[in-house]
């Protein structure tokens, strides 16, 4: 009889320890707001959290929510604002590893002025940002899904590795960089300088001049109005309502480059080089092995260089 009642004892201590750490992950460990005036830079440091910033036109202060519920130990979201530098991060005990679960949940949320620079980090969590005017943009994407638009600035820097990063309705000369994640732009005004080494490209109506290079990935745009230049390796890239500049410069491996365009092709000239791959330019040139030079040393022309695969420009 006292054998099963320190048995009862034992089994009821067990479930009381875990009702409590179960209890204890339920319960928020962060669920702070704060408001902060005379920002003019905002960096984020987000690591597996959620994120998004509204800008609000005619709003003067910023107004931030930090949230964070889980199992955690030594973990923070700190504040900190310096002559109108506002810097918001996840902060965690050096040596200490958290694995996250479906029950973990943390976000920052900010509204504030549209007119403000951005930095921002993100590992894995889901980052969406909107109406930002200022001078510059810059974003760092894990493993996460990021989306901005309406973004308004003079220069954006884009870098993501296995995420997906979304832009629409922005304005600026962009730089963007992924590995095997995916970029899409879609209604951007101003130059873009995109790259991607297994990841994907896709874009429409882009009013600018727009520079592709490309691994062994895939890139899909239409309504281009001007392709500086379009590198790939092993890769395919396709372009359609795309227009053309008299010193574009088109280069292929082992991969394939198809433009259609509605420009005149004759009135531009050519610098062609094919090796066992093949070229074609409406049905001014077409075959392997082709090599054209311009007439006239110094003047402008479009170069396409082949080696293996296929680079082909029609109407």
């Amino acid at each position: 009889m006292r054998t099963i009642n320190y048995l009862s004892i034992f089994l009821a201590c067990c479930f009381m320890t875990l009702f409590n750490a179960a209890l204890q992950a339920q319960t928020p460990i962060i669920d702070v707001k704060r408001q902060f005036t005379g920002i003019h830079t905002l960096e984020i440091e987000s690591a597996w959290l959620e994120v998004s910033y509204e800008g609000v036109a005619g709003q003067e202060t910023l107004e931030a929510h930090a949230f964070l519920k889980g199992n955690f130990q030594d973990v923070d979201i700190v504040f900190v604002e310096v002559e109108g530098v506002l810097k918001v991060a996840y902060r965690q005990k050096s040596g200490r590893t958290t694995v996250i679960n479906s029950r973990d949940q943390g976000f920052i949320r900010m509204k504030g002025p549209e007119k403000l620079e951005m930095r921002l980090t993100s590992g894995s969590g889901k980052v969406q940002v909107s109406g930002i005017s200022g001078k510059a943009f810059q974003a760092e994407i894990g493993s996460g899904n990021f989306r901005a638009e309406k973004i308004h600035v003079q220069t954006l820097e884009l870098v993501g590795r296995s995420g997906n990063l979304e832009l629409s309705d922005t304005r600026g000369d962009l730089s963007g960089k992924v590995s095997s994640g995916s970029l899409r732009l879609n209604r951007h005004t101003g130059d873009a300088d995109l790259q991607a080494s297994s990841g994907n490209l896709r874009g429409t109506e882009i009013n600018g001049v727009l520079e592709l290079s490309l691994s062994s990935g895939s890139a899909n745009f239409s309504n281009v109005d001007k392709l500086q230049a379009a590198k790939v390796s092993s890769g395919l890239m396709t372009f359609s309502d795309t227009g053309l500049l008299p010193s574009t410069t088109l280069s292929s491996s082992s991969g394939n480059i198809r433009i259609q365009t509605n420009d005149d092709l004759r009135a531009y000239r050519y610098d062609l080089k094919a090796g066992s791959g093949r070229i074609r330019i409406g049905d001014l040139y077409s075959g392997s092995s082709i090599r054209v030079s311009p007439q006239e040393e110094g003047e402008a022309f479009i170069s396409a260089t082949v080696s293996s695969g296929l680079i082909q420009v029609v109407n």
